[in-house]
């Protein structure tokens, strides 16, 4: 099809959606080589395998993450200890802010209201992974429909465009102004 130039010269086909010009090859070439005729099928295709590409990674990603997550959770009794002591890596925020010692006043002096408004910390960050996982469901169904509908949209978009200028300062080619 091409590309859709505006009368700017600006890319419209990156407006269209932007996960659609990075899969939408791959969809042509499954309909051209492969001989998979309906674009919705092809549309599957690829997009299957960009859901597994993406979960063969989250794979290598995340087993790391939950050892290093799994190590801290484990060395934190030690790190506590070595920072009351005033030693360790940490022992320079008892040293020289007095840490423990002003989270055991807070807590002796009526600290602890203070402390549990962190409960509105975890409706905070629960509201934001919610939020996230519909934005994420919301993005890869809209992907999916771009990948299989975009080109029809983007033929209709330009189908309504005018095509090229005649001479300046006459009407647009292959119609007439209406005044």
């Amino acid at each position: 099809m091409g590309r859709l130039r505006g009368a700017a010269g600006a890319d419209l086909g990156a407006g269209l959606g932007v996960p659609r010009p990075a899969l939408n090859p791959a969809v042509e070439w499954l309909q051209r080589r492969r001989g998979i005729r309906r674009r919705a099928a092809a549309a599957a295709v690829i997009y299957v395998g960009a859901i597994a590409a993406l979960v063969g990674f989250a794979f290598l990603i995340i087993p790391p993450a939950v050892d290093q997550v799994r190590g801290l959770a484990d060395a934190t009794p030690h790190y506590v200890h070595d920072l009351t002591a005033g030693r360790g890596p940490l022992g320079f925020l008892q040293r020289d802010y007095h840490v423990v010692d002003r989270v055991r006043d807070a807590l002796h002096g009526g600290g602890t209201a203070k402390l549990a408004g962190g409960a509105g910390t975890v409706v905070s960050i629960t509201k934001g992974v919610l939020t996230a996982i519909v934005a994420v469901v919301t993005i890869a169904f809209m992907t999916f429909f771009m990948i299989v509908e975009g080109p029809t949209w983007a033929d209709r978009f330009s189908a309504c465009s005018p095509r090229r200028r005649s001479r300046a300062g006459e009407p647009w080619a292959g119609g007439s102004i209406r005044r």
